[in-house]
């Protein structure tokens, strides 16, 4: 599969592709974005070396594991960062997240409707983002990984190692 990399407009979206392919307006509303993308590629894939180890994820995993990340990450900022700019990105980020309730409404967990009113609104624009870009199949509210997505997953874990896995716990050498 081709996959875009780091930079590469032929293959890949803009930030501002993003925002409007997802409806956002502002950069904090689509780094929580990104940072659910992560969330869900961590949820299946911890490492290159590591196969799937999980067959399907719901909205509810990710919103749990995003919840828990995001509190770790602002713990250690202080600690881990010299840099303001990727502090205050990562607080933005967290207080957007911790503003939001888990639900709007009656709707629970994956019933949820894509929208800006919740977490699980957040975490449904980014799936049916990964159902539209074929890295997801979605069957009874789970959503099963795609050859594309595995392909996609294995790339990053091989080639790149961000600073957003350091902050999340990861060596760089595990990466």
């Amino acid at each position: 599969y081709i996959t875009a990399g780091e930079g590469n407009r032929v293959f890949g979206y803009t930030n501002d592709d993003m925002k409007k392919l997802l409806g956002l307006r502002l950069n904090k509303e689509l780094y929580l974005c990104y940072f659910i993308m992560y969330m869900t590629l961590l949820y299946f894939y911890k490492d290159s070396s590591s196969y799937q180890f999980r067959e399907y994820v719901k909205s509810e995993n990710i919103i749990d594991e995003t919840s828990k990340y995001l509190a770790d990450i602002t713990k250690k900022l202080d600690v881990l960062s010299t840099d303001e700019v990727e502090q205050d990105s990562f607080k933005a980020i967290a207080l957007l997240w911790d503003e939001l309730p888990a639900v709007t409404g009656n709707q629970e967990g994956d019933s949820a409707r894509a929208s800006k009113a919740s977490r699980a609104g957040y975490v449904k624009l980014v799936f049916n983002f990964m159902l539209a870009q074929r890295l997801f199949v979605e069957n009874a509210d789970r959503y099963y990984p795609t050859d594309r997505m595995k392909a996609l997953s294995e790339n990053y874990f091989e080639e790149y190692r961000g600073r957003l896995y350091q902050l999340l716990g990861g060596e760089e050498e595990d990466a």
